[in-house]
């Protein structure tokens, strides 16, 4: 027995070829390779050839790149006093007798820490005591903006000069606002 589908799927293919035919000549007929013209129906004569349509024009503008803005860092208004209560905080701590305690540690930098870095400090925490140091000299100080918690973080290149040998090192500092002033909230050597 002779299933219908297959010779359906043959006429459904020959009907889909007709009327692709169909709108091939459609368009041939009415397009600009057609033999009459479409304002008065005539047949053109051999000396009165259709005429070629003329090739679309490209103009080129120039592409025009605007610079990119560059991100300065966002810094406080009172950038100057920051620096400055982080270059006490340095003299201070890097200035290290050689019987010197945490405790004395803790005082010299008190001024200039927050009540959380004093407390750490007591408590043993904080950034540690540094070596003695004979010598220290701030390089540079370089602000590198607000850190996402709205402190100053800022990175001092120091010299530290120990039995006779220099050492250069950078020192990060993320200062905080207290009582209206910069203060050293936390150290990382």
């Amino acid at each position: 027995m002779e299933r219908p589908l297959p010779r359906l799927s043959f006429v459904v293919g020959v009907l889909a070829l007709a009327g692709l035919l169909a709108v091939l000549v459609h368009a041939s007929a009415n397009g600009s390779g057609g033999t009459r013209h479409a304002s008065d129906g005539r047949t053109p004569s051999a000396t009165n050839a259709p005429t070629p349509l003329p090739s679309p024009t490209v103009t080129a503008t120039p592409l025009s790149i605007a610079p990119v803005p560059t991100i300065a860092p966002e810094l406080p208004g009172d950038e100057a006093q920051a620096e400055a209560t982080a270059r006490q905080f340095l003299a201070a701590y890097l200035t290290a007798p050689a019987a010197d305690t945490p405790a004395l540690l803790q005082a010299r930098v008190r001024p200039f820490a927050t009540d959380r870095l004093d407390k750490l400090m007591g408590q043993g925490g904080g950034p540690g005591s540094p070596s003695a140091a004979s010598k220290s000299t701030i390089n540079s100080i370089v602000s590198t903006g607000l850190a996402p918690d709205g402190r100053l973080v800022l990175v001092a290149n120091v010299s530290i000069t120990q039995s006779g040998v220099v050492m250069s090192r950078y020192v990060e500092l993320y200062l905080a606002r207290q009582l209206g002033a910069w203060r050293v909230d936390e150290v990382a050597l």
